[in-house]
């Protein structure tokens, strides 16, 4: 026991043992998790098979509204009839789920929420954002959906994340916000609605179907990004995943259906079942379900 108490070296680090709990705890090392992030990233994927840690490419295409796209269109941003197109064509290439990664909130001044509408209910399987709203002291003020004649034409998701630092790295679940409002995030109801199942949380764990992910103690999903081939700096403008939403609204809107088969046989065979309508960040949440369940 004397020997104990004359080694200062284990008593100091039992202390700061004991003190890493409740630091872990209550995250105060967020600091140092944006340096972190990413060797856990390298780390991840040098260590796992390439399968495992690339993009769902033939699952997930995200069709890009990128500035050479404005460039030609001409104004910005998208009119609700020309989303409503892009809606219409790509459920003609074959796509079974449509995700808009757009808040539309506020009704459109030049009455096109109908038009928009109309094309997603008559498309089926689609989702829009939706946010859920909280006061400074994180108490739930409710769900910001999209305006009244878009909510019932469609499904929607909230696409609040959890910021580490000024990183977004995680996507929180809100289980008691879930259950009274039938809303879940974005990319996990996107896709649950592709496998045809309802999302759902049980002891600490997402299921969606054969898939089942662990949450962390605040029921947080880590995100985990997909590796990009070399040079690629772009996941949409520089490989397979992505395409202009211009060689959709451009090219195709005016093929009549008795040309359309012949005019779009190409783009048939590259179009997947999961399908992103915008650039966005809510894809490696869509990847990240896929990579974890093969672990």
């Amino acid at each position: 026991m004397n020997k104990l108490i004359r080694r200062p070296d284990l008593w100091i680090s039992l202390a700061l043992f004991l003190l890493m709990i409740p630091a872990e705890r209550l995250e105060l090392f967020s600091s140092m998790e944006n340096w972190l992030q990413g060797n856990r990233h390298i780390v991840r994927l040098n260590t796992l098979d390439a399968d495992k840690t690339q993009f769902a490419y033939d699952d997930i295409i995200i069709v890009d509204t990128e500035e050479d796209f404005f460039d030609e269109y001409g104004s910005w941003p998208l009119k609700r009839s020309d989303i409503a197109k892009l809606t219409t064509i790509i459920k003609k290439l074959g796509a079974e789920v449509i995700a808009l990664d757009m808040l539309m909130d506020f009704p459109n001044g030049y009455g096109e929420d109908p038009i928009l509408a109309e094309a997603l209910e008559s498309a089926g399987n689609t989702i829009v954002v939706a946010q859920l709203e909280f006061d400074g002291d994180g108490k739930f003020q409710g769900v910001n959906y999209p305006t009244d004649t878009l909510k019932v034409a469609t499904e929607s998701g909230y696409t609040n994340h959890t910021l580490i630092g000024n990183k977004i790295s995680r996507v929180r679940f809100f289980p008691k916000e879930i259950e009274e409002n039938n809303i879940w995030p974005f990319a996990i109801k996107t896709l649950a609605m592709y496998k045809g199942v309802e999302p759902k949380l049980e002891d600490g764990q997402l299921i969606i179907g054969d898939i089942s992910v662990p949450l962390d103690h605040f029921n947080d999903l880590w995100v985990d990004l997909p590796s990009l081939p070399p040079n690629a700096m772009f996941l949409a403008k520089d490989t397979p995943a992505g395409i202009s939403a211009g060689e959709i609204l451009f090219d195709l809107q005016d093929i009549p259906d008795d040309e359309w088969d012949e005019e779009t046989e190409e783009l048939h065979r590259k179009f997947p079942m999961i399908f992103l309508q915008v650039q966005s960040e809510r894809f490696m949440e869509l990847n990240f379900l896929r990579i974890q369940s093969t672990h």
